[in-house]
């Protein structure tokens, strides 16, 4: 993390007396090859070659994060029935309109075109589909479904969140609708080009999380389509 709006609510939360968990996953933070993630870092290649194996960086960092709750939960310091999972991106998104499509963060026509960092999102929502000890999600910049990806000849997502076939079996919104009736805070999703939505498509594209919340307490789901600089929800 490089924010300094990240830091100072990671202050409060501790202030706060809420433990605070910063995991590594494989190949991001420390452990990262490249600090680039355009389609020529080493991040790119390693998704590559591991998509060639048959497998996904997404599994594979999956994986690391279940290993992480089960850690937590082993500590006796720690309420092991209290998780909550803040994932965050702290990029900066795209114009709703862009001047020309062309390689992220090279600028070939009038523009810089930059690329969405959506990892902290997607692993926080299928680590809680599959942790139940994680009582609340917050996701801010996340992606708001992988069919985004498809709406546009180009995307601006990185190779590292790529799923193949994932669609077959649901996309975001259904993982949402899934973890119902926990609480779930959505802002600043963006869509395949690293562009915020408007209110209304927002509303579109997670009609199946709003559908399951329905009938859940007030406050359950907070969805707004401005990013904020404080991601992380306090329900437990």
């Amino acid at each position: 993390m490089g924010s300094p709006d990240a830091y100072s609510e990671i202050e409060s939360l501790l202030k706060g007396g809420v433990a605070v968990c910063l995991p590594d996953l494989r190949a991001t933070g420390e452990t990262s090859a490249d600090a680039r993630h355009d389609p020529q870092s080493a991040e790119s290649i390693h998704a590559n070659t591991v998509l060639t194996l048959g497998d996904t960086l997404v599994g594979l960092r999956l994986k690391d994060a279940r290993t992480v709750v089960a850690y937590l939960g082993s500590r006796e310091e720690l309420d092991a029935q209290r998780i909550g999972v803040w994932g965050d991106s702290l990029v900066p998104t795209n114009p709703a309109k862009l001047t020309l499509n062309e390689l992220p963060h090279w600028q070939i026509g009038p523009q810089i075109e930059q690329q969405a960092e959506p990892l902290g999102g997607v692993i926080g929502l299928l680590a809680a589909l599959y942790e139940p000890s994680i009582r609340a999600v917050a996701l801010n910049g996340g992606l708001v479904s992988f069919a985004s990806i498809l709406d546009e000849t180009y995307s601006y997502v990185p190779q590292d969140v790529v799923v193949p076939g994932i669609l077959e079996a649901g996309d975001l919104a259904d993982v949402e609708a899934a973890l119902a009736p926990r609480p779930l805070r959505l802002t600043g999703l963006v869509d395949g080009l690293d562009r915020l939505l408007s209110e209304i498509t927002l509303r579109q594209q997670l009609r199946p999380a709003e559908d399951a919340y329905q009938n859940r307490p007030p406050g359950a789901l907070t969805i707004t389509s401005e990013a904020t600089s404080a991601g992380y929800a306090t329900g437990s």
